[in-house]
């Protein structure tokens, strides 16, 4: 499901989700783990802060276009990027999730489209765009499918945990833990060459990071 948060009125555009033939169980534990982040998100708050990552390195960042936030949240990320000037769109697993970042998104003024998406069995939107983000959540596979989603000249960020952060925290598990230099080779080796402006594996405030920039060739 498709939605949009603006001054004017919410409108919803439905479209077709293809699953590709997944099993029932797969089906099943999507459907767990959708709950479990409505009910964390049922529990209140605002968006946190947009991190620090992107704003560090805002001078390598497209000045406008196309934007999308994977793994979206409250979407702290979609707020900053549409005050910048951006056509956001982010999508999340959570529904719960998504509908405050609309209701945020309506009391600020700013226009933001929005998808839930199981990311494990759902396609993501169609590209081309300038910016596209995924901070917090890591799913080997998606990353190649974030690459093919760039416009050229486009950027892709990525901030993911890595296992050094089991040293100091426990969890997350290991199993959502990148391992090191995985993120960089993800993006080194992918079939669509991107250019690595900047890469970085380290402790950020009391967490186990990797941070990538690449930008697709024109």
């Amino acid at each position: 499901m498709w939605a949009r948060a603006s001054l004017a009125r919410s409108t919803v555009e439905a479209r077709p989700l293809k699953r590709g033939g997944r099993c029932c169980y797969a089906v099943r534990v999507a459907e767990a783990d959708r709950e479990r982040w409505d009910a964390r998100y049922r529990g209140g708050g605002r968006p946190a802060p947009a991190g620090g990552f992107l704003q560090e390195l805002d001078v390598l960042l497209p000045r406008h276009g196309r934007a999308l936030d994977v793994a979206c949240g409250r979407g702290a990320l979609c707020l900053w990027l549409a005050q910048r000037g951006f056509e956001v769109t982010g999508v999340d697993v959570s529904a719960v999730a998504l509908d405050q970042l609309r209701a945020e998104a309506r009391a600020r003024g700013l226009s933001i489209a929005t998808g839930a998406l199981d990311l494990e069995t759902e396609p993501l939107p169609a590209g081309d765009f300038d910016l596209i983000c995924c901070m917090h959540y890591r799913q080997p596979a998606l990353v190649s499918e974030l690459i093919a989603r760039l416009s050229p000249g486009g950027v892709l960020a990525i901030e993911q945990h890595t296992v050094d952060n089991l040293a100091l925290h426990a969890r997350p598990s290991r199993r959502f833990l990148a391992e090191r230099g995985e993120l960089a080779r993800q993006v080194l080796d992918a079939d669509r060459p991107l250019r690595l402006e900047r890469y970085s594996e380290g402790v950020v405030e009391g967490r186990a990071v990797a941070r990538v920039l690449a930008r697709a060739f024109d």
